[in-house]
């Protein structure tokens, strides 16, 4: 995969409305203030999108479906105690 479609831009707002910082490190994947998740991984093909975003912007994969198993595994990782 090119590194120039994947490299993330320093400058995005937190989407966290209560924090909004913006000159977070280069390629961080969370807020450094309030540690909400600024990017999240398309489980296809790896490439960075906004946290808000549906569909990867590289490959078109919806995040939500991706987001609904990430989720679910969450609730059954918390019944299991783990």
């Amino acid at each position: 995969m090119d590194d120039e479609l994947n490299k993330l831009p320093n400058d995005v707002p937190c989407p966290n409305s209560d924090c909004r910082y913006d000159h977070h490190a280069e390629g961080a994947n969370f807020c450094m203030l309030c540690g909400t998740l600024l990017y999240q991984r398309c489980g296809d093909c790896l490439s960075a999108n906004p946290q808000y975003a549906k569909f990867c912007y590289y490959c078109g994969t919806s995040l939500l479906e991706l987001r609904a198993i990430q989720e679910d595994e969450e609730e059954i990782d918390d019944e299991d105690g783990v």
